[in-house]
């Protein structure tokens, strides 16, 4: 409402409440006299004000909007009012989460060419401190503390802080994932910090907030971990997100605790996901780094590259063995499914787990523009979260996809703005998406289906890849309950879903013990 005032774009009164920046800022401007006068002068008041409002997504002349020139003037406005502090953000019309989330602007693509970005929105760090330029313009004009948001962190808000381009650094997202992330940073452990990674599972609409490093968020007893009477030798089978959150979190409370996986590398998924979702927006290798320090400061005695069977943990003799071993590739029952024409997910990640090894995931991204063993026109058979980001790594590697999903709902499991604007850049990028449909044959060709309206089509296509969820994985937990006094089941092999979920059960069991 009051940006609605401020902006030239919208407030288009004749009145005086429109035509000049006096004007415009008349409503906030006694709005402000009137909170002074109840609360007294010596009550800090502060005002958050958008630092420039770009149209030119909306073919709309950003100079018709509110300017950083217009913007200066509404801050002093304001000081001379007798605000105590501006806060600077920015504001796209038509694309309204990501004025606020400054990473959502730049997902799945910007939607102008970066060259075209205003100079004075910071574009160089993919929405990481993106409003620091603006902050720096208004900080010349005024008296008053500028504080800076957007995706800021400790090492940009130095920066912003010692250049003179803001007095104060406001962070939300990243206080969430750790709520100590200041003293940390006051004691110089800045390898202790629990990273954001912009998922932002914490603001999507509805529920209990949740996070996807900080299990402990939106519960009241998790945050906590008192040391144990009975210390219990505890294996943890799996380097994925919940076996990483259970061994620390065991740690913590005083068990000693070894971490087994098969790979060479912690993580589990994390890195295949890397590689499909790229790291500039989130950067899930820090979810990972994080968890590995963790593990190593605890003491944590990581075995990676073994393969655990029931043997070896008798051999061990553990008291408590938590799997975490993931879960299963799933592909749906078509007559056909076995034909070369289809590459089944199973298969995909052996192989990239195998690349993976010798390569990280932002290298292998980079090297998958040059070269991937998929043909042109590409028939993704599954539109959860799997199969609409793996559609939308496929579509910027220059191949025609169409989505294929029984149900109705492409996207579940995603965060509704990303998910959203994901759904709109398809329609741009000429991706096909055919929900509710009847899968009944696949042939050397493409595949035969019913769609929702009964009518018996046939899509060709190069090449079919299966995207579809993970099914548990409960065989080794099962033999493992026949020798080992108390066995859990935590993440994937327990019930397939997000890595928000597989933290919480990590988290969960560690307190548990």
């Amino acid at each position: 409402l009051l940006h609605n005032f401020l902006s030239p774009y919208w407030n288009r009164r004749t009145d005086e409440y429109g035509r000049t920046p006096e004007n415009r800022a008349r409503f906030l401007v006694q709005i402000v006299k009137e909170m002074k006068k109840r609360v007294g002068n010596d009550y800090p008041i502060a005002v958050t004000i958008n630092g420039i409002e770009i149209g030119q997504v909306m073919t709309i002349d950003n100079q018709t909007c509110m300017t950083p020139e217009y913007s200066r003037k509404i801050a002093k406005i304001l000081e001379d009012a007798g605000v105590d502090a501006i806060q600077v953000r920015s504001h796209w019309l038509g694309r309204h989460t990501s004025s606020f989330l400054t990473e959502a602007i730049f997902y799945p693509e910007p939607p102008i060419p970066l060259e075209e970005f205003p100079p004075e929105y910071n574009r160089k760090y993919w929405g990481k401190g993106a409003n620091m330029i603006l902050s720096a313009g208004l900080k010349k004009e005024l008296t008053i503390p500028l504080m800076v948001v957007g995706r800021m962190g400790p090492e940009l808000g130095e920066q912003a802080l010692r250049s003179g381009e803001a007095d104060f650094v406001v962070m939300t997202r990243r206080l969430l994932a750790d709520p100590e992330l200041p003293n940390k940073v006051i004691s110089g452990r800045l390898r202790d910090i629990a990273v954001c990674t912009a998922c932002d599972t914490c603001i999507d609409a509805g529920g209990v907030k949740r996070c996807r490093i900080n299990g402990a968020l939106g519960t009241e007893d998790l945050w906590t971990h008192q040391k144990t009477e009975k210390k219990k030798n505890v294996v943890v089978i799996g380097g994925g997100p919940s076996g990483m959150e259970a061994a620390r979190i065991a740690a913590i409370k005083g068990h000693n605790v070894s971490l087994y996986d098969n790979q060479n590398k912690l993580g589990g998924m994390i890195p295949m996901a890397s590689l499909v979702k790229g790291t500039e927006i989130e950067p899930l290798p820090d979810f990972v780094r994080y968890f590995n320090n963790q593990l190593k400061e605890l003491g944590v005695d990581v075995r990676l590259g073994i393969e655990i069977d029931v043997a070896a943990i008798q051999t061990l003799k553990p008291d408590v063995v938590i799997v975490a071993t993931g879960g299963l590739a799933a592909a749906p029952d078509i007559p056909g499914i076995d034909k070369p024409i289809v590459v089944k997910s199973g298969e995909i990640h052996q192989k990239l787990k195998t690349y993976l090894r010798f390569l990280g995931p932002g290298l292998l991204r980079k090297l998958t523009k040059y070269y991937l063993p998929i043909g042109k026109r590409v028939i993704v058979l599954g539109g959860e979260i799997q199969g609409v980001e793996l559609s939308e790594f496929l579509v910027k590697r220059g191949r025609q996809v169409t989505i294929v999903d029984t149900g109705e709902f492409l996207g579940a499991g995603m965060i509704m703005h990303l998910r959203q604007q994901l759904l709109i850049w398809f329609g741009k990028n000429g991706v096909k998406m055919l929900t509710g449909v009847r899968y009944e044959e696949i042939t050397d060709k493409g595949l035969i289906l019913v769609d929702k309206d009964g009518n018996r089509q046939t899509i060709e296509a190069d090449t079919i890849v299966t995207a579809l969820p993970l099914t548990p994985n409960t065989e080794l937990a099962d033999k493992l309950k026949e020798v080992v006094p108390e066995v859990y089941m935590i993440g994937d092999c327990r019930e397939p879903r997000l890595i928000v979920d597989a933290v919480r059960d990590g988290l969960e069991t560690g307190h548990s013990l």
